[in-house]
């Protein structure tokens, strides 16, 4: 971990520097809405396990960078790893509990121990006092064999401390009609999510960054703003789709039907402006989980009409909102 200050010195300078502070997300973050997560990060951070460079962001909140490390033996075919950096959650709405503290880095702020999911994992630095936490998290799609996961997120992580405490996270200045500075759950009518199927008693999540809203229940509901190509679709080459205008933009619809453990779930999505100077755009994305038994019984060829009736009445009601192209 050459260049980086080990995490001991680390909470030593914070504790000196930071303790007492009213507000430790504030001072050290900044506005949680216009965070630029690439400045938490850079491809040199992991040089030492491969090639690195930043990847297509996929959503507002976190930079996603690509490692490829190659394979330890002769005919190992090199594998690509992401490692998402900057993700805020709050910890209060998660259905899973954070990992125990390993070491205090500030008043009322410590990191995590490592989360090894398998094929990824992650850490967590946790403002206690304000309920909330940064992510930073890999991803390997293949496993064809163990890979460094853990160490790319321990690493990712050591960068993330040393970028904050030393007072050097950077904001975003996105031009007026960005998504970046619309609250989603400003876009939804609370009145029509709980007058969906199974919604009536759903409780509504704030995520810090602002850039999702999203409801629960039994099933689930979420409005997002994402990053990608201007075509991009929720789930590639599944279930049935459509198009429309809706508030003068195009549309595009797609509905997934039953699993084992879901009734199924419509998506609904349009594009925005372009995100910074890239190729890709701002998304608005409605996802709605459709109560168990709504598909039974109603040919592929209607799920459209009947188990996205509802995620395109929000659709209708959210870009109306939206800030002119």
């Amino acid at each position: 971990m050459a260049g980086w200050l080990p995490l001991s010195l680390v909470a030593m300078a914070a504790a000196t520097t930071l303790a007492g502070c009213a507000d430790e997300s504030e001072n050290l973050l900044g506005d949680l809405t216009t965070i630029d997560p690439c400045s938490l990060t850079s491809p040199e951070v992991f040089a030492r396990f491969g090639s690195a460079e930043f990847g297509e962001p996929e959503g507002f909140g976190s930079c996603r960078i690509l490692v490829t490390v190659a394979g330890d033996e002769p005919g190992d075919e090199p594998e690509e790893i992401s490692v998402f950096v900057g993700e805020l959650i709050r910890p209060s709405e998660l259905t899973w509990e954070l990992e125990p503290a390993r070491e205090e880095v500030a008043d009322s702020v410590h990191l995590t121990e490592l989360r090894d999911l398998g094929g990824s994992c992650a850490q967590e630095l946790v403002f206690a006092d304000e309920d909330l936490a940064l992510t930073v998290q890999t991803r390997q799609d293949t496993t064809v064999r163990a890979m460094p996961t853990c160490d790319l997120a321990e690493a990712g992580m050591a960068r993330v401390v040393e970028v904050i405490l030393d007072g050097k996270v950077k904001h975003r200045t996105p031009p007026p009609n960005s998504l970046t500075g619309v609250d989603a759950c400003d876009l939804l009518d609370e009145d029509l999510v709980t007058g969906l199927p199974g919604y009536a008693d759903a409780r509504r999540l704030t995520p810090p960054g602002r850039h999702e809203c999203r409801w629960r229940a039994e099933v689930s509901l979420a409005l997002r703003f994402l990053v990608g190509p201007p075509s991009r679709p929720g789930t590639d080459g599944v279930g049935e789709r459509g198009s429309t205008v809706i508030a003068g933009r195009p549309t595009a619809t797609q509905i997934v039907g039953a699993t084992a453990t879901s009734g199924g779930f419509c998506q609904v999505w349009t594009q925005h402006i372009s995100y910074g100077a890239s190729e890709v755009v701002e998304i608005v994305r409605v996802d709605v989980e459709l109560p168990v038994g709504t598909l039974d019984e109603v040919a592929q060829g209607q799920w459209l009409s009947v188990g996205c009736e509802g995620a395109l009445a929000i659709a209708e009601h959210a870009w109306a909102k939206l800030p002119a192209i």
